[in-house]
């Protein structure tokens, strides 16, 4: 997959993995609307990049996420999913 990019999008993502915030850039591009909770932010950032593969006939598919979010109303968790 590393060669089928293009020369100036290897050295885009080559500079994102030096980049010591590379996590919180991250997480503040995925979620720019919602504030605070860095650990669901990162939870779900991880999911994203985890997950077990699903191999079918023709296609490798990536596993389902499942998360569960517990909070107060009015705290972002919709945010979240969406």
């Amino acid at each position: 997959m590393w060669k089928s990019l293009l020369p100036q999008d290897q050295r885009r993502l080559k500079e994102m993995g030096d980049d010591p915030r590379i996590v919180e850039n991250l997480c503040d591009g995925l979620f720019p609307n919602i504030y605070r909770n860095e650990q669901v932010k990162l939870g779900i950032l991880l999911m994203l990049f985890g997950g077990v593969g699903k191999r079918t006939t023709g296609a490798t598919l990536r596993g389902d996420i499942n998360i569960l979010l517990i909070g107060d109303p009015s705290m972002g968790k919709s945010q979240f999913l969406k």
